[in-house]
């Protein structure tokens, strides 16, 4: 099924990428009756909006609707081929061999570990002028060091992961109440969109192998603050425990 994306007036240009204000993050799910999480920030790493779909229109509808599309950049993660890894040996096999991203004849069943799920929205997203990469969740939680000492999808593995993304990526505006795994595991997307319009290649992000023709990147490091962001930070954190007492 082909995708269509609402075309923006021929005289809007998109932004480049070292221009861009809005990361989407959309960590997708394994199939359309599983929750595809959805993450925006801007470019001061606060967070806009985060939501749940299903299916792919629902994704890009989202996306068109979204009011800063032009100056946007998706990350689109890789969704898990669940019939490929449904077998016991397959599940076995994926533990014991090195992790891999590219598409050669040797090695093709790694490639088979992730679907298709995905490809007409980064083409429609690529064809309509919306910069979009895609992104592997676990290695992007692995190389930020956000892997939580629990079950992924438990309540003290979702806590784990909202609170390092606030004070280890020093993400703002977190609601006080959990996030769904999908829609943090996007806001981890959202990130990964914005260490690439915001740092250079090879330093605070990398390009690994394509993913069937599909460019795939992942972060490297954590920028800090500047001071002075940190001090307002600070300052404002300050003032609210002041109005509580």
């Amino acid at each position: 099924m082909k995708i269509k994306i609402a075309r923006k007036s021929p005289s809007i240009k998109h932004t480049p990428i070292e221009n861009k204000q809005f990361f989407i993050g959309v960590a997708l799910g394994d199939n359309p009756t599983v929750e595809t999480g959805i993450a925006v920030l801007n470019r001061n790493l606060q967070l806009i909006r985060v939501d749940k779909v299903l299916t792919n229109s629902e994704v890009i509808s989202f996306i068109n609707n979204f009011s800063g599309t032009v100056d946007s950049l998706v990350t689109l993660s890789l969704a898990p081929n669940t019939i490929q890894l449904s077998s016991k040996w397959r599940e076995d096999e994926k533990n014991i061999h090195a992790f891999k991203l590219y598409d050669s004849a040797e090695d093709m069943y790694w490639t088979d570990r992730y679907s298709e799920r995905g490809k007409d929205i980064y083409e429609a997203l690529n064809g309509a002028g919306i910069t979009t990469f895609r992104y592997n969740i676990y290695i992007a939680k692995m190389t930020l060091n956000l892997i939580p000492p629990f079950k992924t999808r438990s309540q003290p593995g979702c806590k784990y992961l909202q609170t390092v993304i606030r004070d280890y990526l020093s993400v703002d505006n977190l609601p006080n109440n959990l996030i769904p795994i999908a829609s943090l595991d996007a806001l981890v997307g959202a990130y990964t969109g914005w260490k690439v319009a915001t740092d250079k290649v090879n330093v605070g992000y990398k390009f690994l192998e394509p993913f069937k023709g599909q460019q795939v990147v992942a972060p490297l490091k954590i920028n800090p603050r500047p001071i002075s962001d940190a001090e307002d930070v600070a300052k404002s954190k300050k003032k609210k425990k002041k109005k509580r007492r």
